[in-house]
């Protein structure tokens, strides 16, 4: 299953303010995406904290708004094609290695903007030793909006690239401890939070019809949900 999302931030799904994403030292997130067209994948982020946002030229951008940005090669996230991603965030690691993005179960180089300068080459591409607190709730689509997103998912942890591999083709996530959102998106417009937290989502509005389409290669496959 898949949440495919339609006009830019013309609906999307808002998961709450998950607390204990406010100030952690260690993250990460595993999801599918269906590349669009360029600068139209679907945002997933927390106030200012961007965990996943396509730029221009199709890479997988991590970013704190104004402050610090991570970005793999051009092209990786390709078009039309189911991709596995995953993030993980390790605070208590040297400047050069607190962030792994992983396409496929295989990790990824990362700079900053400027790619001549690696990760922790200067403040612009240093993510900090723990992650900002926010009110703000984690959303899904709010920005670059018309991509597929399904089978997302949160850990408070670091997860290694082994554990990373091991949650590519589940339905329902494998590892458990430290899970604080589980959502496949195989509910309708539900968009329930599987994990026992209650992080389920609701919707901003639902301006766009609804269709179904086939979902990522999981365990038991499934449909994708289609708005706009």
């Amino acid at each position: 299953m898949s949440l495919v999302q339609g006009n830019n931030n013309a609906t999307y799904l808002d998961h709450g303010n998950i607390a204990a994403i406010n100030g952690a030292t260690a993250l990460s997130i595993a999801f599918w995406a269906w590349g669009g067209a360029a600068v139209s994948i679907s945002d997933i982020a927390k106030g200012t904290l961007h965990f996943f946002d396509m730029g221009g030229t199709r890479e997988y951008q991590i970013r704190e708004a104004g402050i610090w940005t991570l970005i793999t090669a051009e092209n990786t996230v390709p078009v039309e094609d189911w991709r596995h991603f995953g993030m993980v965030y390790d605070g208590t690691q040297p400047a050069t290695s607190r962030i792994t993005i992983y396409m496929d179960a295989i990790s990824r180089p990362l700079t900053g903007i400027n790619t001549t300068l690696p990760q922790g080459s200067d403040a612009a591409t240093t993510a900090p030793t723990s992650l900002p607190s926010s009110a703000s709730a984690v959303q899904v689509g709010n920005s670059n909006v018309s991509g597929v997103i399904g089978h997302l998912r949160f850990w408070t942890a670091a997860l290694t690239q082994a554990e990373i591999a091991q949650e590519q083709h589940r339905y329902w996530a494998f590892r458990q401890t430290n899970l604080v959102l589980d959502a496949p998106y195989d509910d309708q417009l539900a968009a329930r939070d599987y994990s026992g937290n209650g992080n389920h989502g609701s919707w901003s509005s639902l301006l766009s019809p609804v269709i179904q389409r086939q979902g990522p290669p999981v365990s038991y496959g499934g449909k994708v949900l289609v708005t706009g």
